[in-house]
């Protein structure tokens, strides 16, 4: 884990020198968010964020070139439905990491012990000259959980500047920044695949394929949004009817 956390502070010193060591100067509709009196509605919209942004990768319905001004409504009471699928994103990334860690434990703890070689029926201690017999630690454990933990770090880590934790930012979401988040979740896309192909070869094949097709779909339509300024401001009255109806006036 130290490497990770070295990572994080090189990635922040970089943010922080590209930032001239000052916090960002942006106007309140930018990041309304930032500016509210009130820390219970920037304590559940900043949270809710990271969860908004995870699902944009998973399912990339919802997208505008402007996430400014009240795109996403800020979450002001902990009713808000929305307070349900934070959690549940939390949780879920608390029980990978954390089954991570525990298979890591595990394996390291039976490095340590002694075992029984295979063949020769001796006990081989770690501590001694290896014996002639084959004595072998399975390490796909191992080698499966630090990939994960790989995977979720590539995709954590990156994105961690953008989430209002240690300074503000100019912008309530903003696609650009899962760019290399969506890295890590690519390779968490093969850990699946090749697990669930060991068990069901075929429909492994099938929900590749599908998804194969349905990102490529979506960003073959979204070529379109972008083919001019014109369709660009009209693909973002939708998401946020404020901004693109300005852009769109005046353009």
């Amino acid at each position: 884990m130290c490497w990770i956390g070295a990572g994080l502070i090189v990635l922040l010193a970089c943010r922080l020198q590209v930032m001239g060591l000052t916090t960002p100067n942006f106007a309140t509709s930018d990041n309304p968010t930032a500016r509210s009196p009130s820390f219970l509605t920037r304590l559940l919209t900043f949270t809710y964020l990271p969860a908004f942004n995870g699902l944009l990768l998973l399912f990339p319905k919802w997208l505008s070139f402007d996430w400014t001004m009240d795109a996403i409504p800020r979450l002001t009471s902990i009713f808000d439905s929305r307070n349900l699928f934070t959690i549940l994103f939390y949780g879920l990334i608390y029980l990978a990491i954390s089954k991570c860690l525990r298979e890591l434990r595990s394996q390291e703890i039976l490095k340590k012990r002694p075992r029984k070689c295979r063949g020769c029926g001796q006990i081989s201690n770690n501590n001694n000259y290896p014996s002639l017999c084959e004595c072998t630690t399975p390490s796909r454990i191992s080698r499966s959980s630090e990939t994960l933990l790989l995977s979720l770090s590539i995709l954590i880590v990156p994105f961690i500047p953008a989430t209002n934790l240690f300074f503000y930012v100019g912008f309530v979401v903003a696609e650009r920044v899962l760019y290399l988040p969506s890295v890590g979740y690519c390779l968490l896309l093969g850990i699946g695949y090749a697990r669930l192909a060991r068990s069901r070869y075929l429909l492994s094949r099938a929900a590749l394929a599908l998804l194969v097709l349905t990102y490529s779909a979506r960003t073959y339509i979204r070529n379109f949004d972008w083919k001019d300024e014109e369709a660009l401001y009209k693909s973002g009255i939708n998401i946020n009817p404020p901004k693109g109806i300005k852009y769109f006036i005046l353009y």
